[in-house]
């Protein structure tokens, strides 16, 4: 990914974001077909499933790809705040002592992505909608008519029709941005990207600090597989970030990864409170059930953690000999 010209924003692409999954692929599919109409779209998905990346892949293959792209949380600032950000102010309000240029000005002519547009006050949302219908607004402490040329993309966390039916988001507002509706998958869905993602994230990381770190061990690949990831391709990103930060081979070790994988079979679940998650636990649980696997054969182990010999006596030793199958 290179950088949008002037801004320093990352320039994403259909053609950047990588996915094996057929689920990924469909929600890719459906946003290049709208990407080209000129409506507005509406992003519904988890936090961390890559919406921003979708909506600036949607810019750069639309009619707009040489104007702005403009991002606002709506979730980060207070009505009165928001309302400034989107639509600006004139010299006067609040004290201010010049104009100030909101987010509608600063992408006229390209693309406004609202992320958590769900969260936006009655207020807030009346006024973007009038905004959206009449493409036209007035700055904060004015009274001058302006215009505007944006394609909105919006995206939320939370279900909005739900939010519609409880009377806390406006319908009329939900039918205007939801002229396209598209789901990011969770990334617990499309678990055959994470090697994918893992790869790309440990190059670019590697590159940032510097280091020669490859990959991933298979142990650590067989955690993060299992996981379930409820903070999505974040959680996965900010994970492999800290274990390249720390990490002295050329892999990435499971004792590298601050993280607690949850990764125990259902059938072998215990309750909720119960259950020893730390990392020690999951690293012992994990070789306990691959020397069963082989029979006590520490070769074969080896070969399966992807460590050597002395690693894996080390750990046994390191566990008090309470798995003593050695050969």
């Amino acid at each position: 990914m290179g950088k949008d010209s002037g801004n320093g924003q990352p320039h994403v692409t259909f053609d950047s974001i990588i996915t094996c999954s057929k689920e990924m692929e469909s929600c890719m599919e459906r946003s290049r077909a709208a990407a080209g109409a000129d409506i507005a779209i509406l992003l519904l998905g988890e936090s961390g499933t890559g919406k921003e990346m979708l909506a600036r892949a949607i810019h750069a293959a639309s009619r707009r790809r040489e104007k702005p792209f403009v991002a606002v949380n709506c979730s980060a600032l207070t009505e009165t705040l928001l309302e400034a950000e989107l639509f600006g102010y004139e010299r006067g309000a609040a004290l201010v002592e010049s104009d100030h240029q909101g987010k509608f000005d600063q992408a006229n002519g390209g693309t406004l992505f609202l992320d958590e547009v769900t969260d936006m006050s009655p207020t807030g949302q009346a006024k973007l909608l009038r905004a959206l219908e009449f493409r036209e607004y007035e700055r904060v402490g004015g009274d001058k008519i302006l215009t505007t040329d944006v394609r909105v993309v919006a995206a939320t966390k939370r279900n909005p029709l739900s939010l519609v039916r409880a009377g806390r988001f406006r319908e009329d507002l939900y039918y205007r941005l939801n002229e396209v509706a598209v789901e990011v998958p969770p990334l617990r869905r499309r678990k055959e990207d994470v090697p994918l993602l893992v790869d790309r994230f440990v190059r670019e990381c590697s590159a940032e600090f510097r280091k020669e770190v490859k990959g991933v061990s298979r142990v650590v690949m067989s955690y993060l597989l299992k996981h379930d990831w409820p903070g999505n391709v974040r959680e996965l990103r900010s994970v492999v970030k800290r274990g390249s930060a720390v990490a002295h081979h050329d892999e990435i070790w499971l004792e590298d990864l601050s993280l607690v994988v949850q990764v125990v079979d259902p059938e072998d679940r215990r309750s909720e409170e119960d259950e020893d998650l730390s990392l020690d636990a999951i690293e012992r649980k994990h070789i306990e059930r691959v020397l069963e696997m082989t029979k006590g054969n520490k070769k074969q182990a080896c070969e399966i953690l992807g460590i050597s010999r002395p690693t894996l006596d080390r750990k046994i030793k390191a566990m008090d000999g309470r798995i003593v199958r050695s050969q």
